[in-house]
């Protein structure tokens, strides 16, 4: 395809681009055409066309944005107003009064809360204690929606935490005979349920994993110690039947378990030497075997 061919075909595409506003595409082919024919004008003029009719568009855009969002700021529609604002500001970022008109909006919007806030906490604070007596699992999950649905204030956090906490007490109280057995996997599961439902930080879930984990410690302590007991009562037996061996295998599998403990030490040496005392004996009476048996 010759030069003047391509770029009459290239300049048809363009318009038929600009004429569905579709300048993305129309500015792609432009300078792709141009990657090839830099000085071809046509393409020029229509780049340049692209781009004036762009501005125009978002002009356009910005003025009915901004006419939208003060429409919807009468209306105390202040989430859709500022996110009006917020698309009107990509279009325009060096316009001064749409940053204007968003701080506006967005102090509007935050006393709103407020308000509203100081309007419906009694009655939230009412719904929730009758809910923490009726059913504690609505109540929690209220809790949580509050917390995420409320603007950052000092009485919702103190709401949000004495019912937390009062969920937490109830769970306690609900899985004392679970929390008291030795069902660490079930007991790590309660947990992690209630970090959800509630925060993770939480001081009395924090206090809790604590004292869980300090007596499953205690617990695993103990029955090291209950092993190593009844290990070495096995091990005396061994001894006293001879089997040296034996013995030998097994007290290196209880060394793993408390690789310092003196008494077992002291029995492994002693049970070295008795092995060596009875393989020294049994090579003498093979040598005393094999002279008797030349000489006859």
């Amino acid at each position: 395809m010759d030069k003047k061919t391509y770029i009459k075909e290239a300049s048809e595409q363009i318009k038929v681009l600009i004429a569905n506003s579709e300048f993305q595409k129309a500015n792609m082919l432009a300078m792709k055409t141009l990657t090839y024919f830099p000085d071809s004008s046509k393409i020029i003029s229509l780049r340049k066309r692209i781009i004036k009719e762009v501005k125009q568009r978002n002009k356009d855009l910005v003025k009915f944005k901004i006419i939208q969002s003060k429409k919807l700021s009468k209306e105390e529609n202040y989430p859709e107003a500022i996110k009006l604002l917020k698309e009107a500001q990509k279009l325009d970022f060096t316009n001064n009064k749409i940053y204007r008109l968003l701080f506006k909006n967005q102090e509007k919007y935050k006393k709103y809360l407020e308000d509203y806030f100081e309007t419906h906490f009694a009655q939230q604070e009412q719904r929730l204690a009758q809910l923490a007596k009726e059913n504690p699992e609505t109540m929690i999950a209220t809790v949580k929606k509050i917390e995420l649905n409320s603007p950052p204030n000092k009485k919702i956090q103190k709401l949000v935490q004495d019912y937390q906490n009062q969920y937490i007490d109830y769970k306690i109280k609900q899985n004392k005979d679970l929390l008291a057995s030795t069902k660490y996997t079930s007991i790590e599961t309660l947990v992690k349920t209630l970090k959800g439902k509630t925060r993770e930080d939480n001081l009395k879930i924090r206090e809790l994993e604590s004292k869980i984990k300090l007596r499953q410690l205690q617990d695993q302590k103990h029955e090291k110690y209950d092993f190593i007991y009844e290990s070495k009562k096995n091990l005396n037996t061994l001894i006293q039947l001879k089997k040296y061996p034996k013995a030998l295998q097994f007290i290196d599998e209880i060394l793993t378990i408390a690789p310092e403990d003196p008494e077992l030490l002291k029995k492994k040496k002693h049970i070295k030497k008795k092995l060596f005392s009875l393989n020294r004996d049994q090579i003498v009476l093979q040598i005393l075997g094999e002279k008797k048996s030349k000489s006859k």
